[in-house]
Order: structure tokens, then sequence, then C-alpha cells
């Protein structure tokens, strides 16, 4: 996009090349008034006049400018950085306008987007300035309170108090391609940062600290789909989710329980990526547990369908890790949080039983998301398309709204898991697949499952 006057409001440092993401991101931007300019509360020898030497040579009166602004079309709450203001760290005049902003948000119910270039809280302010992260954290509560979202960008560098206050715990996090983010800058932690660097926003995305990484051409796009998906404005209404209808004629239904089984093996069987794309017009992914964890078998995110936003979770058909449980009762939390209907397909092997998985705290987290499901005032749509082994299934269940697809079952241990623990021969696995009741008919018959998936042309209604 071309050069426009009001960038210079926006964090675009003197010079800066490339562009920084605030100039990228915000048109039509509106700044909130002014505070009052920073004091020098630690009568830090020399700081008065930097400040004063630093608003001559940027222009600015401050690192942090707040305001209303546009990403292509989508109205939200400003709040931009630039790193030419003493490295864009906060002092108590950054603090207090980062606090109006969310402020703003949170009495208008508008998405909150936040563009963090900074190195911290700002050492010549001291505890001054580390306690606006406190300040910051009160109003972060108060904005999710009242169900509107924040959205995070990471420009390069990210770090220190800004990284833990105000982007870290955002609900969406969209890192730049090549940004460094970390808790620690590289002047207090020496060390190379590259895209594999844990301080990268790669690193971090590999980590499960981060959703997206986007690169300059489509971070627009991005932000704007969050905002879209996410904002009270454009969101929808918390309405029961469409069940899912089949694109392709199933296999008949297996004559035995063993049949099922091998029905939800095939690798004919539609995939559980396949139902959703099917079953949603856009995407945008929800990516890591926040914690260090990145399951490779999970896909979790928002959707839009028929005009409204709806929450997924998706399992892959592998083994289902414990950072995969804590990634989905994230969100979940979010969903609750904004009124977000939730659609969960199934389809897993187990849950991961190595010691490492032990370690990671597999059972408390399929426990935590047992819980968070058990607590959701929103409307939640199970589905098993695939293999529904043991916890790792019934953690995504919502047991009053379970759907199946006819070549899927659900059990509470995979048969030849059964036949190892009874102690029986490989020639008795078919039988006691039989035995533990898990087709979609016979889960039907016995009321736990609400009914098996119909072909898309059919008049028939699933429901």
């Amino acid at each position: 996009m071309g050069a426009q006057p009001e960038l210079e409001y926006l964090g675009q440092d003197a010079q800066a090349t490339p562009p920084t993401a605030s100039a990228l991101l915000f048109t039509r931007f509106e700044p909130f008034p002014n505070p009052v300019c920073s004091a020098d509360p630690l009568q830090w020898p020399g700081y008065p006049g930097e400040l004063e030497a630093t608003r001559d040579r940027t222009g600015s009166p401050q690192a942090v400018t707040a305001g209303t602004a546009f990403v292509n079309g989508q109205p939200c709450v400003a709040i931009a950085f630039r790193f030419d203001f003493l490295g864009g760290s906060m002092g108590q005049v950054e603090g207090t306008l980062i606090v109006q902003a969310i402020e703003e948000a949170t009495r208008n119910r508008w998405p909150l987007v936040s563009v963090a270039r900074s190195g911290g809280a700002r050492m010549q302010e001291g505890t001054v300035a580390l306690f606006q992260m406190a300040y910051i954290a009160r109003a972060l509560v108060r904005l999710a309170a009242a169900g509107a979202p924040h959205i995070a960008v990471v420009d390069d560098p990210t770090t220190g108090g800004i990284w833990a206050a105000l982007t870290a715990a955002a609900d969406v996090i969209i890192a730049r391609a090549g940004s460094q983010v970390a808790f620690a800058g590289n002047r207090v932690r020496p060390g190379l940062v590259h895209k594999q660097s844990p301080s990268s926003g790669e690193g971090k995305h590999a980590a499960g600290f981060i959703d997206v990484v986007a690169e300059d051409a489509a971070l627009a796009d991005t932000v704007a789909n969050y905002l879209h998906l996410l904002s009270p404005l454009t969101r929808g209404e918390t309405a029961p989710p469409d069940i899912p209808t089949l694109t392709r004629e199933p296999t008949a239904p297996p004559p035995s329980g063993w049949g099922s089984v091998q029905a939800a093996r095939s690798p004919q069987r539609t995939s559980s990526e396949r139902y959703l794309s099917d079953y949603f017009d856009l995407t945008a992914p929800l990516s890591g547990d926040r914690a260090g964890g990145l399951d490779p078998q999970l896909r979790c995110g928002l959707g839009r369908r028929d005009g409204r936003t709806i929450a997924f979770i998706c399992q892959l058909g592998g083994t289902a890790h414990a950072s995969g449980f804590r990634t989905a009762s994230r969100v979940l939390a979010l969903a609750d949080r904004l009124c977000l209907p939730v659609v969960t397909f199934i389809d897993t092997s187990g849950a991961d039983n190595s010691p490492e998985a032990e370690l990671s705290g597999v059972g408390t987290a399929i426990a935590e998301l047992l819980q968070r499901l058990a607590a959701c005032t929103v409307p939640v749509l199970s589905v098993v398309v695939g293999q529904g082994v043991s916890g790792a299934a019934i953690a995504l269940i919502n047991p009053d709204n379970l759907w199946m697809a006819p070549d899927s079952y659900l059990a509470v241990i995979a048969p030849e898991s059964a036949a190892a623990i009874l102690k029986q021969e490989p020639a008795a696995i078919p039988q006691i697949a039989g035995q533990l009741t898990l087709s979609p008919q016979q889960l039907t018959t016995l009321g736990l499952a609400h009914g098996t998936l119909a072909l898309a042309h059919r008049d028939t209604d699933p429901r």
C-alpha cells in the first residue's frame, strides 16, 4: 500500500526498511489524545534531555500511539509501537496509552489489535515502568470479560515486558516472518537469532506459542481474516452448528464390530481434514498450547459457515498428545468467552502412552479438557469421523450431541489392546471387537450417539 500521512502516528520508524507491521496494516487511523509527556520519576541522569532529543528526532511524543483504525476495512482499536523511540520501550505514558486503548475497546466491544515492536519496560523509569505490566493485565481481563478479542501482531523485535504483559496473552498471536520474539532480548541474553531459534517468530510458532507466521504480503489479509471471524460486529449468532453431511457415498454399513474398525482404518475413508474443508468456507488456525507444545495430530481454529463463526477442533487420525489436549482446552475457553459455537471432529488411535507422555502430563491434560468441555455454555457438536479410541476420543465428545460417520467407531480401547490385556491370541481380535459394541449402529441403539451422518443430496435431515 502507498505511503499515507498518518503513518507517522503508526510506529513507522524514520527511514524504516522494510516498513513496520503497523504501517502495513492500519488505514484511516485516528489517534487518541496524547496524555502528559513522561516525567522523570527516578531523577535518572540525563533522561529528560534524552526524551526531548528523541521527540525532536522522531517527531513523536512517545513510543506508543493508540487510536481507532481499520485493517482491510475491518474496524478495530489499534496500539502501535515505534522502535526508534528509545527502543519502543514502555514508560508510564506508554502504559497509560495502552490501558486507554484497551478500555476503549472494552467500552465499545471492538476488537483490539496490538502491534508490538519493543525492547520491554523502560529502565530509566524503573519500577514505575514495571508496574505498567500489572495495569495492562487488569485492563486485558476486563476486555476479555466484555467478549471482545485481542489480536496481537509481533513485529521485530518484541521482547521483555511487552511480550509478557501485552502480546503473549492475546487470543490470537501473529508473528511477522523473521521477527525476534522473546522475554529476554539479545542484550541480556546474547546469541544469534535465526528462523529456527526459540527466540524467533518461527521458533515460537513451532513450540506452540504463536498461532501463525505471516509474510509481509499476507499480513494485512491474515489480520483482517481474524478480525472478521472474531469481532462482535461480524462473528454472527451463537446457534448450534449444522450436522455435517457426507459428500460421497460411504461403503455399506459393516456387518460386524470388526468391520467397523476396518472401515474406520481404511485409506479410502473420508479424512477428517476433508470433513473440515467441506464444512467451512474459510478457516484460520489457532495453533499450539501456549505452554511449549504443538501436536501434529490436531488442527484447531476458527471457521466461517453460513455467515457465522464456529470454532473447530479436528483430530487427524494419529496418536493424541498432551499438547493437543491443552490446545483444545484453549480453543474451548476462547469459544466460550466469545460466544462461538464449537464443532469437534474425532479421529484418533488413542492417547500417547509413552514415558515422555506421562512426564508431559497427558492424564492431567485430558482431565482438564473433559472439565473444560463439560463447563462450556456454548453449543458443542461432536462428530466421530474415523477411529475414536479411549480417553483421547471422549475428551472431545459432547455426550448430548454426538454423531457418527458410517465408517467410524468409538471404543473404550482398541481391539488389539483389549486382546493383549485379556491375554488372547490375535485370532480373537475380531470377536473382541464385536463384544466392545463400538459400531455407529450399536452406539445409536444404546442411546450414546444421536445418529449416523447422511449424504448431502438426500432429502432426509440427519437430525
